[in-house]
């Protein structure tokens, strides 16, 4: 698994370009806005809540992320 630090360093070259405006699905099938993309590693997108900075503290697989 490549490290977090370099994840958010690559640029999102297989899917989304870094920066994009993203939303993410939740639990219950609907889509949560205000995220976007500052990385990809092998398990999926690394996103920041815009509301605050703060990054996820974990990879959301590709297919529960869309532009938006």
């Amino acid at each position: 698994m490549v490290s977090r630090a370099a994840a958010i360093n690559r640029p999102a070259s297989a899917g989304l370009p870094c920066g994009t405006r993203v939303r993410v699905r939740n639990s219950f099938g609907s889509w949560a806005g205000g995220f976007e993309v500052v990385g990809l590693d092998r398990a999926g997108y690394l996103l920041r809540r815009v509301s605050d900075g703060a990054l996820l503290p974990t990879a959301i697989g590709v297919t529960e992320v869309r532009q938006g």
